[in-house]
Order: structure tokens, then sequence, then C-alpha cells
């Protein structure tokens, strides 16, 4: 059974990949990109989740991260920069 240990471990898995895109890509420009990539991690996610069914050594963790990160990126990115005030830092 999960419990909240590792949903908190999984948050801050998806919290320091989230961090580490952002200094590598831009934000995204839409909700469209925003999508597209989602689906392209997820694409590689079911991947993995087939090669881990055959037996083959995935990387699926990984790869569910990603999904998360991209998840979470998408809410700064489209849902919240638009609604929230910039920080005092960023002023």
């Amino acid at each position: 059974m999960t419990n909240r240990r590792e949903i908190d471990l999984a948050c801050n898995m998806i919290r320091e990949e989230a961090h580490r895109a952002i200094t590598l890509f831009p934000s995204f420009n839409s909700g469209h990109e925003g999508k597209a990539i989602i689906e392209e991690e997820l694409d590689e996610l079911w991947t993995e989740v087939k090669a881990c069914a055959l037996g083959t050594t995935p990387n699926i963790l990984t790869e569910a991260i990603h999904v998360g990160a991209m998840a979470a990126r998408f809410i700064a990115d489209v849902c919240l920069s638009a609604t929230l005030p910039p920080e005092e830092s960023e002023r």
C-alpha cells in the first residue's frame, strides 16, 4: 500500500526534475506545446512499461519522474503564470 512517505519521495523527485528542466528548457509557450511535451514523455514511459513486461531492465522510474515534472511544469507555465503576481525578486 502506498503511504505518505512514498508520495512525499515521489513529489521530491518530481520537484528536483522540474527545477532541473527549468534551467535547461524555456517555459511552455502554450497549452498545446505543454500537452505535446507531456505526451512525448508519456510515450517514453509507455515504452518502459512494455519493456518491463518483457523482463528487460527498464528506466521506468526516470520516465515516470519526467511525466510528473512536465505536468508540474505545465501547471506552473500554463495555468499559474498568468494568474499569479510576479515575486518580489522577479520585479
